[in-house]
């Protein structure tokens, strides 16, 4: 043992003697960046470099010397990982990022006069309009929401023009997948609206109603305005197919409305237009699906036999609103109101007379929305006792344009109401309403 640390002080001697003959400066570093600096020639830089790497190697195999001396081996290195790479031997290559995926963007389109809307849900609805490049080019449009009509998107619409043929074009869906475009023809969708293929008899389709894969129609032979031969047609496979139904309702006039609010229960109101030659109307009701229809009283003076249109829930309540007697920009609307399905009739006072009978529509069996032509939307929470306007509610229109035409309702608080290029929306029962260009 004494020789080994007779051994080890001579080696640390020897390094201190040579670290003294070597004599490098203790700012090594900064003194060869100077001289690099002054345009010393690369030789002399070179040589500095290399008297100051073999120092630290000599003083380090000194001090490897005297370890193994001292304890008899060699201590093991400690591994120092290299910034950026894998400590293993072989560095593995990163995995490619996975594309976060951009949803495609969905064109507005160009503004549009509304013709009829539907919703599905709170959320999905479809509406549609003309857009007239020349007085008589009016491609019928189409335009979809999914977050209940505050944005709308442009979607395929049939190439069909909008102002052409007898009756107006309607849409109605059954969910967000399935729906209907109706009026002089009638194509169903099953993809939401992308596309559309032709379906049902080869007649006009006055009144379109679904109920799961249950669908009916009244179609009728229509020609400039004349509606004749009103026929039930009746499809088990979401249109698909369709077949004449063997019962069939009494009708009269030349226009008809369904009324369906389950796969068993529905009414059919008819009435005469104003280009009839006799004014009346008529309502017929089915509990079995439509294998048996049943006549009810005559709803509707014949005074108020021009323009008329239905809403019904599922506990019974149903309302009709019988148009006619018109004036200059006003008409007398005579309000029927039921609790049974049609049985037995109530007859509170009539609806304001300004604007033209347009659409009803129930948020509850007492509660009750109307539109018009040249009208504001009115509400009645009273089963039609009063009536007031919800023009203090965000629904404020110039009634010398279109007015509020349509109105929607799904459930007690999710509501739509439309005027020409304006839809309305409701979240909380038609207490405050917003709205958004179409």
């Amino acid at each position: 043992m004494a020789k080994d640390f007779d051994l080890e002080d001579r080696l640390r001697r020897y390094a201190q003697a040579f670290r003294r003959q070597a004599n490098p400066p203790a700012n090594l570093a900064g003194t060869l960046m100077a001289r690099a600096s002054e345009g010393r020639r690369p030789a002399r830089l070179i040589y500095s470099f290399a008297m100051a790497a073999g120092v630290v190697a000599t003083v380090a195999l000194v001090a490897l010397g005297a370890w193994q001396l001292r304890y008899g081996k060699v201590p093991s290195p400690v591994a120092t990982p290299l910034i950026g790479l894998s400590p293993t031997a072989t560095p593995t290559p990163s995995a490619s990022p996975t594309p976060t995926a951009t949803q495609t963007p969905r064109p507005a389109g160009a503004p549009m006069q509304l013709i009829d809307m539907t919703f599905a849900d709170p959320a999905h609805g479809w509406a549609i309009g003309s857009l007239c490049s020349q007085a008589n080019n009016c491609p019928l449009q189409l335009r979809i929401t999914t977050d209940g009509g505050k944005s709308w998107f442009a979607a395929n619409a049939p190439a069909e023009q909008a102002l052409v043929g007898t009756p107006e074009w309607q849409v109605r869906f059954v969910s967000n997948q399935v729906g209907y475009l109706y009026g002089p023809r009638l194509y169903r969708t099953t993809d939401g609206g992308q596309t559309w293929a032709s379906t049902g008899p080869a007649h006009a389709t006055l009144s379109l109603a679904a109920n799961g894969n249950s669908v009916w129609a009244i179609e009728a032979d229509c020609n400039q305005g004349n509606c004749v031969r009103m026929l039930l047609y009746t499809s088990a496979d979401q249109g698909g197919t369709w077949t004449r139904a063997s019962a069939q309702p009494a009708m009269v006039g030349a226009q008809a409305q369904l009324i369906r609010v389950s796969d068993s229960t529905g009414w059919v109101l008819s009435w005469s237009t104003i280009s009839g030659t006799s004014l009346t109307s008529a309502l017929a009701a089915t509990h079995d699906g439509g294998r048996s229809w049943q006549q009810l009283v005559r709803p509707c003076a014949p005074a108020t036999s021009i323009q008329d249109t239905g809403a019904a829930l599922p506990d019974g309540s149903l309302w009709i609103v019988c148009g006619g007697d018109h004036a200059m920009g006003q008409e007398r609307k005579q309000i029927i109101v039921s609790h049974d399905g049609g049985l037995h009739w109530n007859f509170p006072p009539d609806a304001p007379l300004p604007g033209f009978v347009g659409e009803l529509a129930l948020s509850g069996p007492s509660h009750a929305w109307l539109t018009g032509t040249r009208s504001p939307l009115y509400e009645s929470t009273n089963g039609g006792a009063s009536w007031t306007t919800a023009d203090n509610r965000g629904v404020l229109v110039d009634l010398s344009g279109p007015g509020v035409t349509h109105v929607v309702f799904i459930d007690p608080q999710h509501g739509w109401a439309a005027s020409d290029h304006v839809v309305y929306w409701t979240s909380d029962g038609g207490a405050h309403w917003g709205h958004t260009a179409i």
